[in-house]
């Protein structure tokens, strides 16, 4: 039989070991020593837990096993009465072995409903489409793109004014009060809501971590959308915008998503370059380079994962659309270096000639099948919409441009989409508008 041991770090034992806490009440081993053998709970006082030997590690009971991860530590006071709040529970193997639960992430959330057909109308809405194979007729799974699964739990009895029970009642009753979403841009949510003529009953209201609305379903189930806010500034490190195309590739990035940055430019190819990036948080001496308050990132490709994680657009929502886009963008990052070599990047020159061998004929075609295949009539973009791994791209649109590049005629449309795009056609006038020459990427006059 598995033996649990509790570490406690805010309120103070309660059920677990069958204590109801009373003011002045002294707490003998007896009452614990089902839970901790080493560590001596003297009294409790106004709901303050002292401990003798606060330091000492918690043990297995069974075993006698040391669990330095698991430590009994004295109590805050929070009142005359107590509930019991446990940070980490562990347990005792067969071995011996204390081991700790893990939970990296949410599977599903459960919702109550009353109408199936109803309620997927209005989820729907939210991207979401039900999962046949792990639904039943009582509990409906639906999933979005990005992998958010909720329960639907057919079998609600509507309340007398259809409000909340948990929420709407006076008495407040224990359990889970709302399902809590992160979304890219929360004005989006606002705009759908007034669309769908659904109230926001709450917010926009800004905690400084994270900027936050709320309505509610038809069964006036709550739901709440989040907009995550940067803890800190973006700083973005860049060479000259004409020759750059990994800068271009960050700029692009931070543009798209929205995120408010400042841009630090570096002069490239002199003799303190690196040095400058260097002391600027890049290791590698190369730019871009994202500064996000003390961190720096100076890979392009950590950049666009480091954002992605608070910015979901950068990649497909599908899975596996985003490992397509990731492998995309894996093959720019690493390799393509005969056609980077023969056609460095020269926003504002035309006509130039470049040296083709086998290599640059290679990576011209396999670019050419990408652009060929990929997009569609429907969906123009690499993917679903404009993002991670068109931008990956952006800077050979603009090569084949440089280097009079002919392209079979699907391949030429993408190219000529992404160059019409308005934050790349940004990026070019500010390179158009740049003056100095950096003479070993002038090449093909």
């Amino acid at each position: 039989m598995q033996e649990r041991l509790l570490h406690l770090d805010e309120d103070v034992l309660a059920s677990a070991v069958g204590i109801e806490p009373e003011v002045g009440r002294d707490v003998g081993r007896g009452d614990v020593a089902e839970l901790v053998t080493d560590g001596d709970v003297k009294a409790l006082e106004l709901a303050t837990l002292s401990l003798a030997t606060a330091d000492e590690p918690a043990r297995c009971v069974k075993h006698n096993t040391a669990a330095p991860a698991l430590r009994l530590s004295t109590v805050p006071r929070r009142g005359t009465r107590s509930t019991m709040s446990a940070a980490a529970i562990a347990w005792t193997s067969g071995s011996g072995e204390c081991k700790k639960v893990n939970i990296f992430s949410f599977d599903h959330v459960g919702i109550r409903v009353t109408d199936a057909a109803r309620s997927l109308a209005f989820y729907s809405q939210l991207g979401f489409e039900v999962d046949e194979a792990c639904s039943t007729a009582t509990a409906l799974e639906i999933v979005n793109p990005s992998g958010i699964r909720l329960n639907l739990i057919v079998n609600a009895v509507p309340t007398p004014n259809r409000d909340n029970a948990l929420l709407d009642w006076p008495k407040k009753w224990p359990g889970y009060t709302h399902a809590a979403f992160i979304v890219d841009r929360l004005d989006d949510v606002i705009e759908w809501a007034g669309v769908a003529g659904v109230a926001i009953t709450e917010g926009p209201v800004d905690w400084g971590r994270r900027i936050t609305c709320f309505l509610r379903d038809p069964d006036s189930n709550v739901l709440e959308f989040n907009e995550l806010q940067p803890e800190a500034s973006f700083q973005l490190v860049l060479g000259q915008k004409n020759y750059s195309s990994w800068s271009m590739r960050a700029w692009l990035l931070m543009k798209f998503l929205g995120v408010p940055f400042e841009v630090v430019g570096v002069g490239l190819y002199t003799a303190t370059s690196r040095d400058e990036v260097r002391a600027r948080g890049g290791e590698t001496g190369l730019v871009p380079v994202l500064r996000h308050g003390e961190l720096a990132i100076w890979d392009t490709l950590a950049i666009f994962d480091y954002l992605y994680e608070t910015y979901a657009r950068v990649w497909p929502a599908d899975n596996r659309q985003r490992a397509r886009a990731r492998s995309l963008a894996g093959e720019i990052h690493s390799g393509m270096t005969a056609l980077r070599d023969a056609m460095p990047v020269n926003t504002r020159a035309r006509h130039r000639r470049a040296q083709w061998t086998p290599g640059v004929t290679a990576d011209v075609e396999r670019v050419v099948d990408i652009w060929s295949r990929y997009p569609t009539a429907e969906k123009p973009w690499l993917f679903d919409q404009f993002g991670g791994a068109d931008i990956m791209f952006a800077p050979i649109a603009t090569r084949f441009a440089t280097y009079d590049v002919e392209l079979p005629p699907k391949a030429r449309e993408y190219q000529e989409l992404l160059l019409s795009h308005p934050l790349v056609n940004e990026w070019l006038k500010l390179g158009a508008a740049e003056t100095d020459e950096i003479p070993v990427l002038e090449i093909g006059r």
